[in-house]
């Protein structure tokens, strides 16, 4: 080899090496100060949260956060934390349902909060849909696997009706309101957000929306996988801290969190109101969320959207030692 290539191949090694070194530093760092890559589901159950960013509590309990958003909480679980985007999410209790018949990799830090009246049916006028028998031969769309699913399920049977009885179809949450507006369905199974959405483009007077306020209650978790938490079991805890602060910050300033939360979801406040007045936000772990996720297994389970017929044991599900070393008194489950 001649001196100049040596040369070279001794210059390249250095701009490896440092390249190398540079990466490790950086590797490092992000560890250091606990990197953490938050989804956020773009719904008012997401409050927690999204005021705990917003007031930088993350930041204060020593960790750095990015923040991605997601339409739902079924996208952020699957599209985000499943697919290694994020590690942390928040989302309603029952796409967690969902996923635990296929895989155990996962856990609930905490609930955040409940919401009762979330999900609401709304109906195009043009269908000729005025009252819930209405919807019979309807076609009917929602989120599969989602809380909205759940409760849609709820309805039709309170109201003498089942799956079968109507034309249902799946979309993402994202696309109903469209999908209700050009017509292609008569109704669909949703949020107060995507409620609000199909009013300003159809008119108060175009649908008609269907209520039963104390069908369902709409449970808010925050959810890592297993490895994460037993990998970073003090950024676990100082993200319950976290949220704990926001859990106060909404209690004492309601007003000042519901603009933050309109901000950030890009709603009016008076929109925001309706589903704030019926929300009770605290960051806990009670037993009647176990009650909950067992009522909605047996749902996936005999309603055969999910294959097995072993119901989990949620109990397997749930971690309750960080929660329990920072704030033990919000820690009801008993093993």
């Amino acid at each position: 080899m001649k001196k100049s290539e040596h040369k070279q191949v001794g210059c390249a090694s250095v701009v490896i090496a440092v390249i190398l070194m540079f990466a490790n530093i950086q590797y490092a760092s992000s560890a250091e100060t606990g990197t953490i890559r938050i989804g956020l589901s773009q719904q008012v159950s997401s409050a927690v949260c999204i005021v705990a960013v917003d007031q930088g509590y993350f930041a204060k309990e020593g960790l750095k956060v990015t923040v991605k958003d997601y339409p739902s909480g079924s996208r952020a679980l699957n599209d985000g934390l499943f697919a290694g985007e994020v590690d942390l999410i928040t989302t309603a209790e029952v796409p967690i349902v969902f996923s635990s018949f296929n895989r155990n990799d996962f856990s609930i830090l905490a609930a955040t909060g409940t919401i009762r009246n979330y999900s609401k049916i709304a109906a195009s006028m043009k269908s000729g849909i005025r009252k819930p028998a209405d919807l019979k031969g309807k076609r009917i769309a929602t989120q599969k696997a989602s809380a909205v699913h759940f409760f849609l399920h709820l309805f039709l049977l309170k109201n003498h009706l089942s799956e079968k009885d109507v034309k249902l179809s799946y979309m993402k949450i994202d696309e109903l309101p469209a999908a209700l507006t050009s017509g292609s369905i008569d109704a669909f199974c949703s949020t107060q957000l995507s409620v609000t959405e199909a009013k300003a483009k159809l008119g108060s007077d175009g649908i008609v929306v269907f209520e039963e306020p104390n069908l369902y209650d709409y449970i808010t978790v925050q959810v890592a996988l297993k490895k994460f938490v037993s990998e970073n079991p003090d950024a676990a805890k100082s993200i319950l801290k976290a949220l704990i602060r926001a859990e106060e910050f909404i209690k004492k300033q309601p007003e000042d969190a519901m603009k933050i939360i309109g901000k950030k979801l890009n709603v009016p406040v008076n929109e925001i109101a309706e589903a704030w007045s019926q929300s009770s936000f605290k960051v806990e772990l009670p037993q009647s969320m176990i009650l909950t996720l067992e009522d909605e297994a047996r749902w996936a389970s005999g309603s055969k959207l999910v294959e097995s017929k072993t119901l989990p044991n949620y109990l397997d599900y749930i971690h309750i030692d960080s929660l329990k070393s920072v704030r033990p008194r919000s820690v009801g489950i008993i093993r």
